[in-house]
């Protein structure tokens, strides 16, 4: 399936130059990356605005411990398990560094020192600052449509690749906890619109046999992920039992989140 969407856009999508592109007026790369920090930063939402949901997971918070039971040693085969999971070939974030560099690198920098460095920021519950900063890369979302207009574009945040180690670290420790409803098909490892598509065919081909009539009703929840409300998350995670240490990381994971604006090799911050 890939392969052929490959074929397909290399034969029939048209290939775009950034540097002959204008964007909502502008044709120079600081002016165009201004363009997108001023479009993010217009659609970004402070969680700590909702003083309701603060004052209601400050309280949440006081007497929670979590899970006591859980072991919260990582391991060295945590670290390896963690190493295999990168994928190659993608761009670098902060730092220029690829999953090529730890892939390749002597065992003893993931086996000793990046276990070292995890098994610290677990213990503390504290990460650092460089994990919260990311690189956002405005893509084309309609190649046949117009490619002015800053809404025409989705943003690609650039991660640092130890802050992706680290991620899939804590997967593997406390996944068990982030357990999703069977019929969820986006953001799950393995799984897609196909199958959400295959799915659905198999519903409506089944009631129609039957003689029967299918109903659908869709919600598009426009920029949904953007609006989550962080302390909202924290008190979902506390209702799951998720150990002390864990909510840690997260709470100051997410309070240290930066971003920066991509165009060509110009940076803003927004």
């Amino acid at each position: 399936m890939n392969n052929f969407w490959k074929s397909w856009n290399a034969k029939y999508c048209k290939h775009i130059n950034a540097s002959h592109i204008s964007i909502n007026g502008y044709q120079k790369e600081p002016d165009i990356a201004n363009a997108f920090r001023e479009h993010y930063a217009n659609i970004f939402i402070n969680s700590a605005n909702e003083r309701n949901k603060v004052n209601e997971f400050n309280k949440m918070r006081l007497h929670y411990t979590g899970d006591t039971d859980i072991d919260t040693l990582l391991s060295v085969e945590d670290i390896e398990c963690a190493v295999r999971h990168l994928k190659k070939g993608k761009a670098a974030g902060v730092g220029n560094i690829v999953a090529e560099h730890i892939v390749n690198s002597h065992p003893c920098l993931y086996i000793v020192h990046l276990k070292l460095l995890f098994q610290m920021m677990l213990l503390h519950g504290y990460v650092l600052n460089s994990f919260g900063l990311g690189i956002i890369v405005p893509l084309v979302k309609d190649k046949s449509g117009d490619l002015s207009p800053v809404e025409n574009y989705r943003p690609i945040t650039l991660s640092p690749i130890i802050s992706k180690i680290f991620e899939s670290v804590l997967l593997i420790k406390y996944g068990m906890y982030l357990n999703v409803n069977d019929r969820q098909f986006g953001f799950r490892n393995g799984l897609g619109c196909n199958n959400a598509i295959f799915v659905l065919r198999n519903v409506i081909e089944y009631f129609n046999e039957r003689g029967s009539n299918v109903y659908l009703a869709s919600l598009d929840a426009s920029k949904a992920f953007d609006r989550v409300n962080h302390f909202q998350l924290y008190q979902t995670l506390m209702k799951r039992c998720v150990p002390i240490n864990f909510l840690n990381i997260i709470i100051n994971w997410y309070s240290k989140l930066t971003i920066m604006v991509r165009w060509n090799m110009h940076f803003l911050i927004p």
